[in-house]
């Protein structure tokens, strides 16, 4: 016979009672509206009620918490995790969390957790063991390895209505460091330089570059196809998201015209490949379909560039970033058109306001990468 239990949502049976069950049944309602039956595999009463409150539990960390709710770290970052493909990005979330610890109140995170998380983080990379002494809360740190994740789960509760935002202010240097440098915009002169040395890398590889030493031939093809990523970026200025996730399929080499998939807005973009990347991507092994580009993040583009840069007149060594690239295209598009619209346009940007940020001055403009003829037009 059914038969209720004080405390418990919902109608228990008995086994044998509720369509020839064998073990003890829960009918009722989740905490989302909807009814339903739950065969509990238990045949007596403590191992039922146990089962639905350990069901009860997982129904709770599962659904949504309502608008306006304070909640703790632990349960927005599973419900962020959800969001996420990537195992490698739920292991990160997960680790911050394990660093500041499950039942942190979201609402009352600020930039001290972030700070005591990466020092943390350090201590942990470093392989050093027993009690750790941690910085005070105000000392800063820029590692991006903590303030991603934070940064996420907390914006991922904000847009649930979950808790007021609170924002994370940038993080400034310590005393002492050097601070971030100014904006930069990528000269003709520095990628030639970039592509020159590419060019005398690959040449070392070519006389092992054999059969039985695929470690060269392995280098050689990283080589041409960082070439081509930074002459397509440098002449075209499309994000390097963007480039990353070109396809084989989208390119045709023989009439030198391709097409890439741009974002903010989602939009095709057709254009024409100079001669220089046509030959470029030549060169590579080109697939019917596929990626054109081996990385997945831009973070592995910037180790090889860094690793193949030449040294540069201050006796560092030559820096190129593709958003360096991206001003200079800007820039070289509002100098030949005068239209800072069809710049916003070109590049992809929602506000004229940044656009104009990247446009720089004169003295360091380069010459028109974009191909003025096409700017604007999609």
């Amino acid at each position: 016979m059914p038969y209720k239990i004080a405390g418990q949502p919902g109608t228990w049976y008995e086994p044998g009672t509720r369509k020839g069950n064998v073990t003890i049944v829960w009918r009722g309602q989740l905490p989302d509206g909807r009814w339903t039956e739950l065969v509990t595999d238990a045949a007596h009463q403590s191992g039922a009620e146990a089962f639905l409150k350990n069901a009860a539990a997982r129904w709770h960390r599962d659904r949504p918490p309502a608008a306006g709710a304070a909640v703790d770290l632990d349960t927005a970052a599973h419900h962020y995790k959800a969001t996420l493909r990537s195992d490698e990005e739920k292991a990160r979330v997960d680790r911050v969390v394990g660093y500041l610890g499950k039942r942190t109140a979201v609402a009352a995170i600020n930039q001290s957790h972030v700070t005591i998380a990466a020092a943390k983080f350090r201590a942990e990379r470093a392989g050093a063991t027993g009690p750790q002494t941690y910085p005070p809360p105000s000392a800063a740190t820029v590692n991006r390895e903590i303030t991603t994740p934070m940064r996420a789960i907390v914006r991922f509760a904000a847009a649930q209505e979950w808790r007021s935002l609170i924002e994370l202010k940038a993080v400034k240097p310590l005393a002492g460091e050097t601070p971030r440098p100014p904006r930069q915009i990528a000269r003709d002169e520095t990628v030639d330089r970039l592509l020159q040395a590419i060019d005398a890398a690959i040449e070392q590889c070519r006389p092992t570059a054999s059969g039985r030493d695929k470690a060269a031939v392995r280098k050689a093809a990283s080589l041409r196809a960082l070439y081509a990523l930074i002459l397509v970026t440098h002449e075209r200025g499309y994000r390097i998201s963007e480039w990353l996730r070109w396809d084989w399929e989208t390119i045709d080499l023989g009439k030198g015209t391709a097409s890439i998939l741009l974002s903010k807005p989602d939009r095709w973009q057709e254009f024409d490949l100079s001669p220089e990347a046509v030959a470029a991507l030549s060169a590579l092994d080109a697939r019917p379909a596929g990626r054109v580009f081996p990385w997945h993040g831009r973070s592995a583009v910037y180790n090889a560039v860094d690793t193949v840069a030449p040294p540069s007149e201050n006796g560092g060594r030559v820096s190129w970033r593709p958003h360096e690239s991206r001003r200079a295209v800007v820039t070289a598009v509002i100098r030949n058109t005068g239209d800072p619209v069809a710049a916003r346009d070109y590049v992809g940007h929602a506000n004229i306001k940044t656009t104009l940020r990247y446009s720089m001055p004169d003295t360091t403009s380069p010459q028109t990468r974009a191909g003025g003829s096409r700017v604007g037009k999609r």
